[in-house]
């Protein structure tokens, strides 16, 4: 398990290297997070400098950069570790349960043309109300469903 940023994803194949692996021999989860909450205040500032943007804009930079931003990070982290050697790549997303399920989902269709991965949502419901869990799942399958049958 990693951050989504490279200099993770290489202490991950530098691990495998040192046990005698290949990269193909691995498997890599890479981490980031989904809830607005987190995005701006746990990444914010790590994106704007990732995006070459100044950090004094931190509070004042609207969420929706913070969102797309995060995804772009993502998306290229996972292809990093693809072109790594990594076939076996995940992503689990932090915090999901707090997350807007709508955002959450835009994460899918920039991974068109990709190799399938296995994306995990949730790492814990404790703090989800029952109803929602009830209501979460079912909308996650209909629209990865979706996306798939669009990508064919």
């Amino acid at each position: 398990m990693c951050r989504a940023v490279p200099g993770d994803i290489d202490c991950v194949l530098d691990c495998v290297h040192a046990a005698g692996g290949k990269p193909s021999d691995a498997s890599v989860l890479i981490l980031s997070a989904l809830s607005d909450l987190h995005i701006k205040y746990k990444l914010g500032k790590a994106l704007l400098k990732r995006e070459g943007k100044d950090e004094a804009a931190w509070l004042d930079t609207p969420l929706e950069f913070y969102r797309e931003a995060n995804i772009r990070m993502i998306t290229s982290a996972v292809r990093y570790a693809r072109e790594k050697g990594l076939t076996r790549v995940e992503f689990a997303a932090e915090d999901a349960s707090r997350s807007d399920l709508a955002y959450a989902l835009q994460w899918g269709p920039r991974q068109r043309g990709r190799r399938r991965h296995a994306i995990l949502l949730f790492r814990h419901l404790r703090g989800v109300h029952p109803r929602r869990r009830g209501s979460l799942f079912p909308a996650l399958v209909r629209e990865l469903k979706s996306q798939e049958g669009a990508a064919s």
